[in-house]
């Protein structure tokens, strides 16, 4: 999941935000192109504590289902979160539920903030973080909901599904990756496709586009996801990409 955009200075890498922990090694590859680059362009700037927080309550305990909530109850104050599930936008809670808990180290993007460091190379960004809670926003409350059941349903298999999602990626099966979340809201519910993967796709295809004059090695790092499926980032940038690895 490494491209170069011929006849220009930008590579394309599809990466794991985060590794389950027992599978922390870096594969050559993201070290190889790390090193290449002088200027990196990444998803999302690092969001700050609070982000995700509505103004007001989100009223979910009206939405959900009754047993659904008393679940969301249950489990929210042993997942360690400071705050109840209530002051969160909707849309953030099936994301806080998917990750919390589970037995993690940091992906690329921590790895890519190392490098940049250490060389003192440039970090640029695809979108803000209101920019991407605006896209998680745009999926109807109900579809929202169906997430959070989703989550709930197959509350004990987050961490094999993680597992599953690292091997394809490390064997750079990006059919296998789309088959590992295939059940998922994020590839079986046509407004949380677009919310997560589509809608951002489109916006960052254009800022890639823009990078291509640069003279400086410049590589863009998205999570693999928007590498997978329909409509996914290789076909929106077209036959001038081609795979590197």
């Amino acid at each position: 999941m490494y491209y170069q955009i011929e006849e220009t200075n930008v590579r394309l890498l599809g990466s794991m935000h985060i590794f389950p922990a027992d599978k922390a090694d870096i594969p050559s590859w993201v070290t190889n192109a790390c090193n290449w680059a002088t200027r990196f362009v990444l998803e999302c700037e690092n969001p700050s504590s609070t982000f995700g927080l509505a103004d007001t309550d989100n009223n979910l305990n009206a939405m959900l289902p009754k047993p659904l909530l008393d679940w969301l109850i249950n489990i929210w104050p042993r997942l360690g979160f400071q705050y109840g599930f209530e002051s969160l936008h909707p849309s953030m809670v099936p994301i806080r539920l998917g990750q919390a808990g589970l037995n993690t180290v940091s992906g690329i993007e921590e790895y890519v903030h190392q490098n940049a460091l250490h060389d003192q190379k440039s970090i640029e960004y695809l979108e803000t973080p209101s920019d991407f809670l605006d896209a998680l926003n745009s999926a109807p409350i109900d579809d929202v909901v169906k997430s959070i059941e989703f989550v709930a349903r197959n509350f004990d298999t987050r961490q094999l599904r993680l597992s599953l999602l690292h091997d394809a990626w490390i064997k750079l099966d990006r059919i296998r990756m789309w088959h590992v979340v295939g059940d998922t809201p994020m590839a079986n519910i046509p407004s949380m496709h677009e919310a997560a993967l589509l809608r951002r796709n489109r916006a960052w295809v254009n800022k890639i586009f823009e990078l291509l004059e640069t003279n400086d090695p410049t590589l863009v790092v998205v999570g693999a996801l928007h590498l997978c499926g329909p409509q996914n980032l290789e076909e929106l940038v077209g036959k001038k990409l081609h795979r590197l690895i």
